[in-house]
């Protein structure tokens, strides 16, 4: 009798247990995020937002371990790249460096003045190659005692290097104005001027990236869009005000039907190990 009814058991549980399986595999369906009216782009297609175009440039999905629980997951990543027309660079000259200038080299000279807004550039001159090229001049001579500089001529008199060279080219520059940067190669506007120092600023049109994953928040134009991915090699920039709440509700519901097939799956489990204990436990030989 009580091997008959350990029978009738074990097969109760097995019933219980298939079933649970068999509403798993036929009656339980995942939840999909799903926007059919979308636009979907690869990489190298192109959208535009307030008058501005952004590239697709990267559609990545990297599949990752799950961990203790098992099984794999995927990470998407997305970039979109633009022209950002109104970038702007900065380089700064310090009061007394030399910069190239016209044909020459010359000195950032700006005056000690309080509230100061220019600058001069003042060539510097190659004296050396002054005098070789003069063929009166012979050499120079420095005053041991005052440390002042002398041209030497060829009938012996000297003069003040001060007053024997020429007048050194200069040029006078203020907050406003144009400037030719050579170390960029590129015309810059003088910004601003210290004591210390001069700041040019000119505009650079230059590449901007914006990355993001699956949901991940991305500001275009001043809007606010999130992305997602139907596949390994597409995506959709969805507008989160018009898309996000469907998208957080299927989100929502893809963690409820995963939580209903761990349940499911719970009940499997319990169903065949009660099955197996039942019986071995009615078949055990009698004392």
């Amino acid at each position: 009798m009580q091997r008959r009814a350990a029978a009738v058991y074990f097969v109760l549980f097995l019933v219980i247990g298939g079933g649970a399986y068999g509403f798993m595999q036929v009656g339980m369906s995942a939840p999909t995020v799903d926007f059919e009216d979308a636009t979907t782009y690869s990489e190298g297609d192109t959208l535009t937002v307030g008058g501005t175009t952004y590239t697709v440039t990267t559609v990545e999905a990297e599949t990752e371990s799950g961990g203790h629980g098992g099984g794999t997951s995927v990470s998407y990543t997305g970039e979109l790249t633009t022209l950002n027309e109104s970038n702007m660079e900065t380089a700064t000259l310090e009061n007394g460096s030399t910069v190239p200038f016209r044909e020459g080299t010359y000195t950032v000279t700006v005056a000690n003045e309080t509230n100061v807004s220019e600058f001069s550039l003042v060539e510097t001159q190659n004296v050396t190659a002054i005098i070789a090229n003069d063929s009166d001049a012979t050499t120079i001579v420095t005053d041991d005692e005052t440390g002042e500089r002398f041209v030497r001529f060829q009938n012996g008199s000297t003069a003040l290097l001060s007053e024997y060279l020429p007048t050194p080219d200069t040029a006078t520059r203020a907050v406003g104005d144009e400037f030719f940067y050579a170390e960029e190669n590129v015309t810059t506007t003088v910004d601003a001027v210290t004591q210390s120092e001069v700041t040019l600023t000119w505009n650079n049109p230059a590449n901007e990236s914006i990355e993001f994953g699956e949901g991940g928040n991305i500001t275009l134009g001043g809007e606010s869009f999130f992305g997602h991915f139907p596949s390994e090699d597409t995506v959709q920039v969805l507008r989160s005000d018009q898309y996000y709440s469907q998208y957080q509700t299927v989100l929502d519901n893809i963690d409820y039907f995963h939580e209903r097939t761990n349940g499911m799956w719970g009940i499997v489990i319990v169903s065949f190990l009660a099955a197996i204990v039942l019986v071995s436990a009615a078949y055990l030989p009698n004392k």
